[in-house]
């Protein structure tokens, strides 16, 4: 199993600090000039492409602003960031990325075939962990794991003699017999697109250049234990063997059973060649008559000339002491042969079942020797066989099953069969065709039939393909043997959650572009899916599958924690203890002797699921002696196997002095100590290798060249080269608001909110003075008109639909909290209920015009957002139009006087203008009106329009002028509401708005100030032990009676720590000052005495807490948070799964999941509204026992 997607984001800088446009680097789109010309300018450095930020929690110790950091001091060209199952710090790393001026860039057979199972024939897409499938060695095994995927590919039908057309994908292995030269013949795993076809030109002993192949059925003398056959297969009544007979006891009675007159006297037997006959022609001939508890007879119907047919059958029943009654039926020509016995009828029925279309063979009779087989086939064609004219056998069935059946057992023979399918009056039939000897057209030994390929066909397919994994053999049978994929990495499928399917694999996922980021999003959202989560996001091949498809997506191998890396090893805990000290040969006793055909199959499945050319085998050296192996090995795959090599780090800080803090982090999540792990390491040296090593971090060019091939080291920038992004974020997707009042008044959300707001004006403002309500009605006006412009009217809408959800259900509420209250528009609609103007409450503390800034640039004396706040009010009673063309017609008269010509440039920019940010013609309307200015935006239109100082020598004509891209900041309305009632009001805006277009939001825990420094002194007990007798030493007291534990001493210092809210300015300034490190911790140590004292006693403590101050610990829901949008969520953000909640959440933290276009509302739970309400029942006389049992609130007696 994935172990949650190690999802990655890249990010790309140029060492010189320029820009230039990367082209994704694939044969169908890139030159091999650019693709050179890449690799010339990041020659001598390298990818590091599997870092961990402290997203990874209490695995990674750095923020990805320090990983950008380490980048650009090292010079390396790009990066990648592979958190645990999640993306949740892509867009920070991509923020940091641009500000560092880097590159960003993100980045964690076909339906309808038959399969040979030992209960007969299945479609490939109805395959499960349940059935036993017949392999390539002729016998059966369980399928460990089957999966789905869908392609655009081109496939491959094999016509064979004998055979019918068999279509598979390029890639699917088959087991093929060829020679070169004619003569020497060899049987090896080929792929489709590789085989070939036809006759060799010359006579030679093999006449055909490949043969595809079939199984030879293995064969046994199985014993028939018929009791176990009774109770396999479900009977309810018990069965007892007593002196050698097998007689029933009847469930209600506990008599012996004597409703059919006697016992069967063949507890355990063997099928002899009568009963072999009589089998094979009961399954022709025969059925049974049955009752609610299983069949009590039996008969067969034959001609009426059919007299020793009969006779054969009789005398394999008397063999058996069977009873039977012959009863001719001259009026239908038959002849019926009955015969009367419980528990052999029911034996039977196990056997073949029962129905002409739903008869069976059981694996019994599947693993009978070629003679016995023999005998029951020549009961079967005697009963519903003929013979040709040209000596071919013909068997013609309504059964599918049975058919394919009778094919495997021909395969004994090494006879070749042909199975055909046929309708008529509506009935469908199944016919196989055979010839006694296939001389010429096809071989056999032991152990395979030979089928000549004749010709192989090609042709485009668009939809589902179908594999699976089988045990052992890792093969299966449908008319030719084909190779399984090992398609989940999980042991079983990703819904079954038990200690046995635990096993979790790494792989490493990038996103090559725009649509990369969408599927790796996808992605990460499915290994959250609560029916997958088992103690961590994970997912299997199968779930891959369709996000792979579109090409979009790199998938690399991961550390050894991947699939491939611990398959080539049978004991993998093993060969990392015995490559302990660095010694490839300690792990090297442990590597499976089969390794290369293990890790071949691997390769080709992961190649069938990720294409390609976009698979790369990932090799990692930090000194560990099984890496040293698994390298060792990876290359020599990848040369047999075409996939390409890649060097990688599998770095969890930046900088090598930072491993000690990373393990902190790890002491933590394993709830260790330093002193527990370091006698750990004496005792079994058994410990994590982190805990020994310093090597995982991010190392420069020169450290990697020791371990790695320069190609190696260049497939890192090949794989950086075709990464190719647009952007990363996008204005709010803020749903539309309607409802039925609304649809009857024809009111758009503008004009319905401010419909709202007059109805709420007439029910709160009547008894104002006319004088007063001028004051609230211009109030009124300007926050509309901001609101308006912003384009928010929907989400104030969306707000006041839930109070009022929440005030029609009689539900707890706040009067308001926070800025919202500044808000004439929240009061008067109900969403809050404090009059701001009563209490001097401002708006623009609330939501101002400055939080929406559209898309511009800057021309002239003044720039857009000054013009626009000094304008703001009038700007709706302006005309864009008729102002557009007034600057046109300026333009024009400046082109007519020849003072300028009208360029691409300008056209752009008119272009730009009209489809961004109309608005700009006004703005360029008034600076045409001013002085000429400074054109800091390089504007080509300013400098047409004249409203720039700038002459014709100063413009960069080669240059595009600089747009602000613009944002919109959205309110934040603190909505409260009682915890009990939060749920129903989460329930009803996903009712509401939708299901997938609502969801809460995650949040993540960190190590603040108190907690970094309560972990630190919980890892480390012995060292805060020892400095606290060196502090009693120093003052002079018995260093032998101190009476505080460790806990204590730490609980006694962070008394002191204020919490973050409570300085929280204090902080801002200092980090304006400081850098944003600056921490809790660190201002204790400067402003408090208590905490200034213990620094000077436990520094080398408290040194370590600051450096991991602000390092994620947890995740969990956010306590106020939803987000909604006017299209699925999971489109916009990736999932995560709460698993103390048992819901999927944002995936994104609350600023980050805004700016990629959802829409966040705070709905907070407050246990003091409840208790509250519940006090008000009480007072206004409300049962005071239906209260009591809330247990919200205590009431004295």
């Amino acid at each position: 199993m994935v172990s949650a997607t190690e999802c990655g984001a890249i990010y790309t800088h140029w060492a010189a600090n320029t820009w230039k446009t990367v082209t994704p680097i694939s044969t169908s789109k890139v030159s091999w000039l650019l693709a050179n010309q890449w690799r010339r300018k990041m020659s001598k450095t390298y990818v590091p492409l599997h870092v961990h930020s402290f997203y990874s929690l209490l695995d990674g110790l750095c923020s990805p602003k320090d990983i950008v950091a380490r980048c650009a001091e090292l010079g390396i060209p790009a990066c990648a960031m592979t958190d645990h199952g999640n993306i949740a710090g892509m867009k920070v790393f991509y923020d940091a990325a641009k500000k560092k001026k880097v590159k960003p860039i993100i980045g964690c057979c076909l339906p309808g075939q038959e399969i040979i199972t030992d209960r007969g024939v299945k479609k490939i897409q109805d395959i499960s962990t349940k059935d036993m499938v017949l392999t390539h060695k002729g016998r059966y095994r369980r399928v460990v794991s089957t999966m789905s995927r869908y392609v655009s590919t081109t496939i491959y039908g094999f016509d064979t003699w004998g055979g019918r057309k068999i279509w598979t994908t390029d890639e699917h292995p088959l087991l093929v017999r060829t020679s070169e030269d004619g003569f020497v013949a060899k049987n090896s795993w080929v792929r489709a697109d590789s085989i070939q076809h036809g006759r060799h030109n010359s006579n030679k002993r093999l006449r055909w250049k490949s043969y595809l192949t079939m199984p030879v059925h293995e064969s046994s003398i199985p014993l028939v234990d018929a009791v176990q056959l009774l109770t396999d297969n479900g009977y309810d009544d018990r069965y007892e063997v007593v002196d050698d007979r097998i007689f029933k006891i009847c469930s209600k009675t506990n008599s012996q059973d004597t409703c059919m007159g006697k016992p069967f006297d063949f507890p355990c037997f063997q099928i002899d060649d009568d009963l072999a006959f009589f089998i094979g022609t009961f399954v022709a001939e025969g059925s049974f008559q049955e009752s609610k508890n299983g069949p009590h007879s039996g008969i067969l119907t034959f001609h009426i000339d059919e007299r020793d047919l009969s006779l054969r059958c009789r005398q394999a029943l008397r063999s058996l002491k069977i009873e039977t009654i012959e009863t001719l039926r001259p009026d239908k020509t038959t002849r019926e042969l009955h015969f009367h016995h419980s528990i052999f009828c029911r034996i039977l029925k196990c056997l073949v079942g029962s129905g002409a279309k739903t008869k069976k063979l059981h694996p019994i009779l599947m693993q009978q020797s070629p003679h016995i087989t023999k005998c029951f086939l020549r009961g079967l064609l005697a009963g519903d066989g003929a013979k040709r004219t040209d000596g071919s056998q013909i068997l013609k069935l309504a059964n599918e099953t049975l058919i394919w059946q009778t094919r495997t057992l021909l395969s004994k023979f090494g006879y070749t069969s042909r199975i055909t399918k046929s309708k008529a009056d509506n009935k469908q039939a199944w016919t196989i065709q055979w010839r006694w000897s296939s001389e010429g057209y096809t071989d056999s030994d032991n152990r395979y039939v030979y089928l000549p390929i004749k010709n192989i066909e090609t042709k485009h397919y668009d939809g589902p393909v179908f594999n699976f994994e089988v045990e052992e053999d890792h093969s299966y049978v449908s008319d030719v043997i084909l190779h399984n994929c090992e398609m989940y990495i999980c042991e079983q499928e990703a819904d079954v959650k038990n200690t046995s399917n635990n096993k979790r694999n790494h792989l490493i996922v990038l996103a090559k572009n725009d649509q990369g980021i969408k599927d790796l999003m996808g992605l990460v959202s499915e290994s959250n899916r609560p029916d997958y989560f088992y103690r961590k996001p994970r997912i299997h091949l199968a779930g891959i599958a369709p996000f792979a498809k579109r090409g979009n997506l790199i998938f690399l191998t991961a550390c050894i924690a991947g699939e491939l890396p611990m398959s080539l090893f049978s004991d993998f805990r093993a060969a990392i203890m015995g490559g302990r000290n660095g010694h490839a040969d300690g792990a090297r006793e442990y590597l499976r002797p089969n390794w290369k055909d293990v890790g071949k199959a691997i390769i080709h499945k992961h190649i069938a699921t990720f294409g390609k050319d976009n698979y790369y085998l990932e090799l990692q050296n930090t000194g560990m002696g099984i890496q040293a192996l698994v390298v060792e090995c990876l290359r020599e795959l990848s040369e047999e196997t075409g996939v390409p090599t890649v060097a990688t780090i599998d770095a969890h800080y930046c900088r090598k002095q930072e491993a000690e803090d990373q393990r902190l982090l790890l002491y933590a999540q394993l709830h260790t100590t330093k002193e527990e792990q370091e006698r750990k390491l004496q005792q079994t040296g058994d410990v994590m290798d982190f805990m020994i090593s310093d090597k995982y971090y991010i190392p420069s060019y020169d450290e990697m060249r020791k371990h790695f091939t320069e190609a190696e080291l260049q497939t890192t920038l090949d794989i950086a080269a075709q990464i190719e992004y647009s952007s990363l974020g996008h204005n709010p997707y803020l749903p539309i608001f309607t409802n039925d009042e609304s649809k009857s008044l024809k009111l758009d959300s503008n004009e319905y909110l401010r419909h709202l707001c007059i109805e709420g004006a007439k029910a709160k403002l009547t008894h104002l003075k006319p004088a007063q309500k001028k004051v609230y009605w211009a109030r009124l006006q300007r926050e509309l008109i901001v609101i308006q412009e912003a384009g928010l009217a929907d989400y104030f809408l969306i707000v006041w639909d839930a109070c009022r959800f929440v005030d029609e259900k009689n539900g707890p509420r706040g009067k308001g909290r926070g800025s919202g209250a500044g808000s004439l528009v929240n009061y008067l609609t109900g969403i809050t209920g404090i009059d701001p103007i009563e209490y001097g409450l401002y708006f623009e503390r609330f939501y101002n015009m400055s939080r929406n800034i559209p898309p511009h640039f800057d021309v002239g004396q003044v720039d857009f957002m000054s013009w626009m706040s000094d304008n703001f009010e009038l700007l709706h009673t302006r005309d864009i139009d008729e102002e557009r063309k007034a600057v046109a017609a300026h333009l024009a008269r400046r082109m007519k006087q020849r003072r300028v010509e009208f360029t691409d440039m300008m056209r752009e920019e008119v272009e730009w203008i009209d489809k961004k940010n109309p608005r700009m013609w006004m703005y360029l309307y008034d600076m045409i009106q001013d002085k000429p200015a400074e054109n800091p935006a390089n504007s080509h239109l300013a400098y047409g329009l004249g409203a720039t100082l700038a002459g014709r020598d100063e413009l960069d004509v080669k240059r595009k002028v600089k747009t602000h891209d613009g944002h919109v900041s959205l309110p934040d309305i603190d909505t409260d509401i009682g915890v009990v009632f939060r749920s129903e009001v989460i329930a009803y805006l996903k009712e509401r708005w939708g299901e997938e277009y609502v969801a809460q939001m995650i949040t993540f825990g960190r190590l603040q100030g108190k907690a970094a420094l309560k972990e630190v002194f919980r890892a480390h007990p012995d060292t805060v032990k020892h400095l606290m007798k060196v502090k009693a030493l120093k003052e002079g007291k018995d260093a032998d009676d101190i009476c505080m534990t460790p806990h204590d001493l730490c609980n006694e210092i962070t008394q002191h720590i204020p919490d973050e809210a409570t300085i929280a300015d204090e902080l801002r300034q200092a980090r304006a000052e400081q850098g944003d490190d600056y921490g809790i911790l660190q201002w204790a140590v400067h402003n408090v005495e208590q905490v200034q004292s213990a620094y000077e006693w436990f520094k080398p403590l408290f040194d370590q807490a600051m450096r991991i101050e602000g390092t994620k610990k947890s995740q969990s829901k956010h306590a106020a948070g939803v987000v909604i949008a006017d299209r699925p969520i999971a489109e916009l953000t990736p999932l995560a799964y709460d698993a103390k909640n048992k819901d999927r959440v944002v995936g994104l933290e609350m600023c980050n999941a805004e700016d990629m276009g959802a829409v966040k509302f705070d709905f907070l739970g407050v246990v003091a509204l409840d208790k509250l309400w519940k006090a008000q029942d009480l007072i206004n006389g409300c049962g005071e026992e239906e209260v009591l049992e809330e247990g919200l609130v205590n009431v004295p007696d």
